[in-house]
């Protein structure tokens, strides 16, 4: 399984052509808010036919959900923008509702700043921002495992 995690794309369509061939080799496209309508912008160009989407603090129409939780290849994901769970302060919050819902992973986005981090026994990855990032470059996640095995790489675009 292969899954390519964004955030934060804030209208900039053209960072999200720019991923383009990247988003259509993976399995499942997420995107963890501010603008997550941008996929809907370029929903024929995308072939990905699993995508997940959350609402961030941005998307003040959207009906997407504050948070999600999937089962997918063996393990459980946690999804979120973060602002609901104060990422920009700490993560416990965000590790704690993870915890909760028996993911050993959670994704979240809000501060623009690409990290990995682990906390209660969850690994918990930021990918950045593709449109705005506030330290370092542009950057998304690819998610690669099986059988609830996974590796995460924060990948920075040119």
């Amino acid at each position: 399984m292969r899954m390519i995690v964004i955030a934060d794309t804030h209208h900039d369509i053209y960072a999200l052509r720019k991923i383009l061939p990247i988003i259509n080799s993976c399995d499942y496209l997420v995107h963890l808010g501010d603008c997550n309508d941008d996929i809907d912008r370029i929903k024929g160009e995308i072939t990905v036919k699993n995508v997940i989407k959350v609402r961030g603090n941005c998307d003040f129409v959207s009906k997407n959900p504050i948070f999600t939780v999937a089962e997918i290849a063996g393990s459980k994901f946690f999804f979120t923008h973060g602002h609901a769970y104060r990422v920009d302060d700490d993560l416990i919050d965000l590790a704690f509702a993870a915890e909760e819902n028996g993911c050993k992973y959670a994704f979240y986005g809000h501060t623009h700043i690409a990290a990995t981090d682990y906390c209660r026994g969850v690994t918990l990855v930021n990918p950045g921002s593709l449109a705005r990032p506030r330290a370092g470059g542009a950057s998304y996640c690819i998610v690669e495992g099986e059988n609830g095995n996974f590796l995460t790489n924060i990948i920075l675009t040119a």
